[in-house]
């Protein structure tokens, strides 16, 4: 099959998945320990830059004063999505004390391509949409 089927059947796929997460979300939100979605501002790519520049220090204190969702099923560890301006967003792994990734995607590139802002260049990237290697 075509790269353009798949391509197409993964777009539904998320859409499906997305909407059965909000729609979980929305039902759990008010569960005892769910995070849910993360109050505060907005994330701007200016943002991103300036958290990139942390490197290994970034914590996942750094990310609190912004508006995220956790899309995680298990309590223990949180999977938080920031939507950015444009067309990015900012996935962030963590067990709240160690992240395991801080990975800046493009929304409209197939997947896997992205970086973690700790370790390749976020100016680049947003510059340029792709990853060098």
């Amino acid at each position: 099959m075509s790269k353009k089927f798949w391509a197409r059947l993964s777009a539904v796929l998320l859409i499906v998945a997305v909407g059965v997460g909000w729609a979980w979300l929305r039902a759990n939100e008010n569960e005892p320990g769910f995070s849910g979605i993360s109050q505060g501002a907005e994330m701007t790519l200016d943002d991103v830059r300036v958290l990139s520049h942390k490197g290994d220090q970034l914590t996942f204190e750094d990310f609190k004063g912004f508006k995220g969702a956790n899309v995680s099923s298990n309590l223990n560890y949180l999977i938080m999505v920031y939507a950015l301006e444009s067309k990015y967003r900012l996935i962030v792994s963590t067990d709240g004390k160690i992240i395991d990734g801080a990975n800046l995607e493009s929304i409209h590139a197939e997947g896997g391509s992205g970086i973690d802002i700790r370790y390749e260049d976020a100016d680049e990237f947003l510059n340029t949409g792709t990853i060098s290697g």
